[in-house]
């Protein structure tokens, strides 16, 4: 087995630093793996911040020899995409129950509309009633009553909805927040440092 140091120069420390050094301008950190003795045995340091000096990577090894050093910039798409796509099912089947609501705002607002017209109807029955030597009192007040319970009822089915909608939009804004974090976050980029190590097999230190 041999220990294995990448040391790298950067403006703000890596993920889980086994070593820090402080200067004015910069730290310096080291990352450590043990490493099973073999020819070109390949290490991966993942997640280095891309605030990192890419010709500052350094490896180090306490025997054997350090045959390669790869240091690629990579974005977070793979690990993020999943939860973009679980998102962006989420707003379609939000937008699909948004429209069905619309819908039935639609139908409830020609119910309210026809509400008021029955509700002409009806001042047009106790108009005509008034006028008469003997009106019927009975006839212009289930008319009244039959447009009020209607009115009464479309207004608050109409609340109802409303308030449903408004839930439903701050749960539509909330997926489109978490969207765009998610969408940010997947497109920052770090390093990923590949190392080539040789030993000879068996050997310890």
């Amino acid at each position: 087995m041999i220990a294995l140091s990448l040391v790298v120069s950067v403006l703000s420390s890596t993920q889980a630093p086994d070593s820090i050094v402080v200067f004015p301008d910069r730290a310096q950190v080291s990352r450590s793996e043990t490493v099973t003795c073999g020819a070109r045995v390949p290490v991966v340091f993942q997640n280095i911040p891309p605030s990192a000096a890419r010709d500052s990577f350094r490896a180090v090894v306490t025997s054997g020899n350090v045959d390669a050093l790869r240091a690629d910039s990579v974005t977070r798409e793979k690990e993020f995409n999943p939860k973009i796509d679980a998102l962006e099912t989420q707003l379609a089947t939000l937008g699909d129950e948004r429209a069905a609501l619309s819908d039935e705002q639609d139908r409830l607002q020609n119910q309210l509309t026809l509400g008021q017209q029955y509700q002409t109807v009806a001042r047009d029955m106790i108009s005509r009633e008034m006028a008469s030597d003997k009106p019927d009192t009975k006839s212009w007040s289930t008319a009244f009553e039959g447009s009020l319970a209607m009115r009464l009822a479309n207004s608050k089915a109409m609340a109802e909805l409303r308030s449903k909608m408004r839930a439903l939009d701050e749960k539509v804004a909330q997926a489109q927040r978490d969207l765009e974090a998610l969408g940010n976050s997947s497109r920052r980029e770090s390093f990923t440092v590949e190392v080539l190590v040789s030993c000879p097999a068996g050997a310890s230190t």
